[in-house]
């Protein structure tokens, strides 16, 4: 259940979030929300991959030897890789672009008015991107695991 639930987190803020801050009038704005999003983004989809990949590992540990299928440690390692490549990007790019430039703290209230537009743009189209490749990613885990999860159960019915 996590897995889906963090596979529709990662693809709102792909598909649905993201482009709408490039509508934004202004780009202090746009800076703040894409600052808070992206501390959010990390928060929960550590906090869900974490859940998602011990619970098929824990289900293929604790399961017989004849119940440990391969798609749980296949949505296993596809959650893992896809929380391995946000730490890699995380560690890669420690502060934005803006951030680094403008040495900007989002928390603050009143953030440097000589952010451009065009630099806020650019890293809206890098979380989208990333976020797209995660949402891939994760997704691919859950439809591992469902095909598991469907041919366990057709296999019980059968067999």
């Amino acid at each position: 259940m996590s897995l889906g639930i963090l596979t529709g987190v990662s693809y709102s803020l792909s598909e649905l979030t993201a482009p709408s801050l490039l509508l934004l009038p202004s780009a202090t704005t746009g800076f703040q929300i894409l600052s808070h999003l992206e501390e959010f983004s990390i928060i929960t989809f550590r906090a869900l991959s974490s859940i998602s990949a011990a619970s098929f590992l824990l289900a293929y540990t604790l399961s017989p030897r004849q119940g440990r299928h391969p798609y749980l440690i296949w949505a296993t390692l596809l959650v893992a890789g896809a929380a391995l490549g946000e730490k890699m990007a995380n560690f890669c790019d420690a502060q934005s672009t803006i951030r680094r430039r403008h040495s900007i703290d989002p928390s603050a209230d009143q953030p440097e008015s000589g952010i451009n537009g065009e630099e806020v743009a650019k890293e809206i189209r890098k979380f989208r991107k990333f976020h797209a490749i995660k949402t891939g990613t994760v997704g691919l885990g859950f439809a591992a695991g469902l095909v598991g999860i469907w041919g366990d159960a057709f296999g019980v019915v059968k067999g």
